[in-house]
C-alpha cells in the first residue's frame, strides 16, 4: 500500500511538474514574441524618424533661403544635398503658394524648372538613372492631383507619412513612401516640402529578423497596406484576406483587425499571435507589428 501511494504521488508530481514546465515554455514563447515585436517597432521608429529628420532639415533650409532672399535656383543645392547624403531618398518636392517664395511669380513665368507658366514655384528634384539630380516642374493643378498631397497639408498644417505604394525602378517594382511637411514662415503656411524614399532598408532589416526568428513577422499600416509580408512582392500592396497565402497570414490579419478596432496599443491574451501598435508622433500614421508562431 505505501508503495502504491508513493507511486501515485510520484505520478501526480510528474504531471504537476510537466504542467509547470509547459507554462514556463509558453511564458518564454510569449516573451520572445513580445521582444521580437518590440525590436521591429524600434526599427520602424528609427526609419521614420530618420526620414522625418531629412524632411525637417529640408524644410528649415528652404525657409531660411527664402527669408534671406536667395534666388530660386539655390533651392536645387539644398535638395541635392539631401539626395546625395541618402542614396535611398528618391525625390524631393518643394512647392509654394502663388507668390509664396519671393513674391515675384510674374518675373519667373515659364522659367523652368523654377517657374511654371504662371511663374509659380513648384519643383520636383529626383535622382536620374546615372545618379545625377534632375529638376522638373510640378503641375500645381487639381487635374494633376495636388488635392491628394499638397492641398491637405496647406489646409491643415499637419505633417503626414504617406501610405506605401509600389513603383517600377530600373524595371523592378519597389515599395516607396513619402513624408510631407508644411513650409512655415512668420506663422503662415506658405508651401509644402516632401521627401520620397525607398522602404527596402527597413523592410530588409525586418525580413532578416523574420528569417532568423522561429515564427513569422508581419507589419501592416493603419490604413491596411503591407509594410512587411513574407512574400516581398506584396509589400506596398493592400491587405486582402481572400489572397492569404498561409494560416499564419489569416491569423495575422485577424489580429490586425482586432487591434485596429480597439484603442489598445498591445494585443491581449497569453498565447497565439502578439500585436503591437507603433504610432509615429504627429505624422497621422501608425503601423501594427504582429508576430505569429509557426502553425498558428
Amino acid at each position: 500500500m505505501p508503495e502504491r501511494r508513493t507511486t501515485a504521488w510520484s505520478a501526480a508530481a510528474c504531471i504537476l511538474l510537466a504542467l509547470a514546465l509547459t507554462g514556463c515554455a509558453d511564458d518564454g514563447r510569449r516573451a520572445a514574441q513580445r521582444t521580437e515585436a518590440e525590436a521591429v517597432a524600434r526599427l520602424a521608429a528609427t526609419f521614420v524618424a530618420d526620414l522625418r529628420g531629412d524632411a525637417e532639415r529640408l524644410a528649415a533650409e528652404v525657409v531660411t533661403a527664402r527669408t534671406a532672399g536667395r534666388p530660386r535656383t539655390d533651392i536645387s543645392a539644398i535638395a541635392e544635398a539631401v539626395l546625395r547624403d541618402k542614396p535611398d531618398r528618391l525625390g524631393i518636392s518643394v512647392a509654394f503658394e502663388p507668390d509664396g517664395y519671393d513674391g515675384d511669380d510674374a518675373g519667373h513665368e515659364s522659367q523652368r524648372p523654377v517657374g511654371d507658366k504662371s511663374g509659380r514655384f513648384g519643383v520636383y528634384y529626383f535622382r536620374s538613372g546615372d545618379g545625377s539630380v534632375v529638376a522638373d516642374n510640378l503641375q500645381m493643378t487639381a487635374e494633376a492631383g495636388i488635392d491628394l498631397w499638397y492641398s491637405p497639408v496647406i489646409a491643415t498644417g499637419r505633417k503626414r507619412l504617406d501610405e506605401p505604394f509600389r513603383y517600377p525602378l530600373g524595371g523592378v517594382e519597389q515599395p516607396i513612401s513619402s513624408i510631407l511637411l508644411p513650409l512655415v514662415a512668420d506663422g503662415n503656411i506658405i508651401g509644402v516640402a516632401t521627401v520620397e524614399t525607398l522602404m527596402t532598408p527597413v523592410i530588409d532589416e525586418i525580413a532578416a529578423r523574420d528569417q532568423a526568428w522561429p515564427g513569422r513577422i508581419w507589419v501592416i499600416s493603419e490604413a491596411g497596406n503591407w509594410i512587411v509580408h513574407a512574400d516581398a512582392s506584396r509589400n506596398g500592396t493592400t491587405i486582402d484576406s481572400a489572397t492569404a497565402q498561409s494560416p499564419e497570414e489569416v491569423v495575422a490579419l485577424e489580429t490586425y483587425r482586432d487591434l485596429l478596432s480597439s484603442d489598445r496599443t498591445v494585443s491581449d491574451g497569453t498565447a497565439g499571435p502578439f500585436a503591437l501598435r507603433v504610432t509615429f508622433e504627429d505624422l497621422q500614421q501608425s503601423w501594427i507589428v504582429i508576430t505569429t508562431p509557426i502553425g498558428e
